[in-house]
């Protein structure tokens, strides 16, 4: 398996830091991305791409279906403010072009595999679970910053984006509609180039047919969209019985006491500690 190197257009660039799909060269929709498929050094995770060829008819297809399952469904509320947000039951939807997007989902699960996974098994590279759902934003609508890593017992490896429709965008408007990746990884950028060398964003810039791969517990959130026209995602999570994921949990929320009295929270605390150093043993710090 051989990476293409990061071009202008997709690399995390500190000054810019925008990725838009580039043209690709035409070959059949079904094949393996090979080496048009694309990793994006981003702090110290690796988010990789492509986009898929020859899609517009499929795109069609997925956006009827999306269209008519919104339609006749409430959808759930998660990450998202306003617009809709379908069940996690992609897989269920019984639609020739829902099973033509699932079979590049599990090409791209094999090639992420062989991108990332020293010496795979070939029982690695099949027998993914994928759980998918559909997103639809309209003007105004957007998703807060969020992960996919899931819960204790459900925690997934990888996640992924497939873009539909990008609902026109809006020239005159920063960052209308994108995708927004955040590195948390405290790995320092070029400080020359950024105020904050500690703070970094991937800006993925919607485009019909582009999939974007990326480690479940990366946050990442959606700007507002800014026309009437649907913007049309599909979301997936990756998750494999021969992988084991560590354990990955987020800090404890503040407590009503540190959100209302952090003052005199602090006093206390230090008061802990130095109790605890006089009788240790006696005063948890």
């Amino acid at each position: 398996m051989r990476l293409r190197a990061p071009d202008a257009t997709s690399r995390a660039d500190p000054s810019g830091n925008r990725m838009k799909a580039s043209p690709r060269p035409a070959s059949s929709s079904s094949a393996a991305p090979e080496s048009r498929m694309e990793l994006i050094e981003f702090g110290a995770v690796p988010v990789l791409r492509y986009l898929w060829p020859e899609s517009d008819e499929l795109n069609a297809a997925l956006r009827r279906v999306v269209l008519a399952k919104m339609a006749g469904s409430q959808g759930l509320v998660d990450s998202n403010e306003g617009g809709w947000h379908s069940e996690r039951d992609l897989a269920t939807w019984e639609d020739p072009a829902i099973a033509t997007l699932l079979e590049r989902v599990r090409t791209m699960a094999r090639e992420l595999v062989a991108a990332t996974v020293s010496s795979p098994g070939s029982e690695h590279l099949d027998g993914w679970q994928i759980e998918g759902w559909a997103n639809v934003n309209t003007r105004g609508a957007l998703n807060k910053s969020h992960h996919h890593a899931g819960g204790r017992t459900n925690r997934n490896l990888w996640s992924g984006i497939y873009y539909v429709d990008d609902g026109g965008l809006a020239a005159d408007v920063r960052d209308a509609g994108v995708t927004k990746f955040e590195d948390r990884s405290g790995v320092p950028k070029e400080i020359l180039r950024c105020p904050n060398p500690f703070e970094r964003e991937l800006t993925v810039v919607p485009t019909p047919g582009l999939m974007v791969c990326f480690p479940a517990t990366l946050r990442h959130y959606v700007c507002p969209h800014p026309t009437g026209a649907a913007r049309i995602t599909i979301a997936f999570n990756l998750k494999h019985p021969g992988f084991v994921i560590p354990r990955y949990a987020e800090p404890d929320p503040p407590t009503f006491l540190w959100r209302n009295l952090r003052g005199p929270m602090l006093v206390a605390s230090r008061a802990r500690r130095a109790l605890g150093r006089w009788w240790p043993g006696s005063w948890r710090s």
